[in-house]
């Protein structure tokens, strides 16, 4: 039996036992997070990384998240200054500007 298999064993044997087990180890929260930031890489657009960062550095950003990151947020985050990184998880994070809900 594969790892898939007796995953999806476990969960039809013991609903409850499987539930209690994914939020012990946070998978539901992960799962949130990762939902959010493929919402974010989906909506990304050149308007909000120039009202996030101004005209130029917005536009660069924007370039090279469109670019050189083939609009892949992982990609994109590991070719940033580590102010801009911290910054735009901040941002996708807090939820407080388009990354919200």
């Amino acid at each position: 039996m594969t790892k898939f298999e007796d995953f999806v064993a476990s969960f039809n044997s013991n609903p409850e036992s499987f539930r209690a087990q994914m939020q012990e180890s946070q998978t539901y929260d992960f799962a949130k997070q990762v939902k959010k930031m493929q919402k974010v890489q989906n909506n990304l657009s050149g308007f909000i990384m120039v009202d996030l960062f101004g005209e130029q550095l917005g536009m660069h950003l924007w370039e090279k998240f469109t670019m050189e990151a083939n609009r892949n947020l992982l990609r994109f985050l590991n070719l940033l200054g580590t102010e801009e990184h911290f910054f735009l998880i901040h941002e996708i994070n807090a939820g407080r500007t388009y990354f919200s809900g």
